[in-house]
């Protein structure tokens, strides 16, 4: 079977004290794409996130205070088909502000349980 030529960029942050679950979640899953996909994988993550990819993939760092403009730039110069976030209480407005149009978005951990999330394409809870 021929590999897919996708580019997947995996938003995902952790911290000192939380966030290393949702890198792992997002390793787990390059790793698998990784397999059927030939492209290029990014991650744009904190620097406690980079710790933990450790070189197993590109990645971005970012601090969780970055502007939505420098996060689109990244986005936009990376210009991937499938962006997921795994990032614990993502908001609409970020993924609205960061996602980009033709890309599919996937959003991981998302709990407001009263209000649709308008911006994804598709959502776990």
């Amino acid at each position: 079977m021929a590999k897919a030529q996708l580019k997947i960029l995996f938003n995902t942050m952790a911290g000192n004290r939380f966030g290393s679950g949702h890198i792992c979640r997002c390793l787990n899953l390059a790793n698998a794409m990784k397999k059927i996909n030939d492209s290029g994988i990014l991650f744009v993550t904190s620097q406690t996130g980079q710790e933990i990819i450790d070189g197993q993939f590109s990645s971005q760092v970012v601090s969780e205070k970055s502007s939505y403009e420098i996060l689109r730039s990244i986005f936009e110069d990376f210009k991937p088909d499938i962006i997921v976030y795994d990032i614990v209480d993502v908001e609409e407005e970020y993924i609205a502000k960061t996602a980009l149009k033709d890309a599919l978005k996937v959003v991981f951990d998302y709990y407001h349980l009263n209000t649709r999330l308008k911006s994804a394409d598709i959502v776990f809870n």
